[in-house]
């Protein structure tokens, strides 16, 4: 069967899910997490904020945070978290994500890029069938399509591994799965 979870952590979509585990229990991860974030921006800039690396909120057992930058990254993940028991320790559930609004965007801007790059390449391909001189103008679009989705997985990915390790810091926390 089909799993939209397995699907969306390839390693080839801005999309990742990590579990952590640490011997620290639930409500001490809970306390650690209150005391290294900035709870009283409410805004969601990315603006540093009061010498806090990262800012959001946080739940009984989960969280919601983002990471705080002197640059703008409009690739940059959002954090969610769930903190879950385990024996005398806690799994961390994260998953990393781009703001929806940066997700719209994207699908109105490759949709129609993924569009022309199918029709162009369609006509290179028929191009050489028919013994026509060969057009390299024809994947000119591959070029658009590969530097947008460079520029979008480089910039997210960038970011991710500065929270992984982070996260694996804070918790003193290995990645299980």
């Amino acid at each position: 069967m089909f799993k939209i979870d397995k699907f969306l952590n390839m390693k080839y979509l801005p999309y990742e899910k990590i579990r952590y585990k640490t011997n620290i229990p639930p409500g001490a991860v809970i306390m650690l997490l209150r005391s290294n974030i900035d709870l009283k921006n409410t805004w969601k800039s990315c603006a540093y904020t009061d010498g806090y690396s990262y800012f959001g909120e946080i739940y009984e057992n989960s969280f919601e945070i983002y990471r705080s930058t002197v640059y703008r990254n409009d690739f940059a993940p959002v954090i969610t978290g769930l903190v879950e028991p385990n024996g005398e320790g806690s799994t961390i559930d994260i998953k990393m994500k781009m703001y929806k609004s940066v997700i719209i965007f994207l699908c109105i801007w490759f949709i129609p890029v993924s569009l022309v790059t199918i029709l162009c390449s369609l006509l290179f391909i028929f191009s050489i069938l028919l013994g026509e001189e060969i057009n390299f103008a024809y994947l000119a679009p591959w070029i658009i399509f590969g530097a947008g989705y460079a520029l979008v997985m480089l910039a997210f990915k960038y970011e991710t591994k500065k929270i992984k390790e982070y996260i694996s810091e804070l918790f003193e926390a290995d990645i299980v799965e």
